[in-house]
């Protein structure tokens, strides 16, 4: 069963930037590392991830849960 990769609009209090079923890659407290809980991704959910990196590194204010699906 493939489960679905989103990656969050918008970055909550919990810092999860993108997950599956569970969180797949979250902030630290600091916010300036990343935590991978699993270690297979496609090239399409790695740039993924970059794009939101690269949006949080723009805009740091950004809180909220708003979703949006890959």
């Amino acid at each position: 069963m493939e489960s679905e990769f989103t990656v969050v609009d918008k970055i909550g209090n919990d810092k999860v930037i993108a997950f599956r079923n569970k969180t797949s890659v979250a902030l630290d407290a600091s916010g300036e590392k990343l935590t991978f809980s699993d270690f297979t991704y496609s090239f399409e959910e790695v740039l993924s991830i970059a794009k939101k990196i690269k949006q949080l590194k723009l805009d740091r204010d950004e809180i909220g849960s708003t979703v949006a699906a890959v």
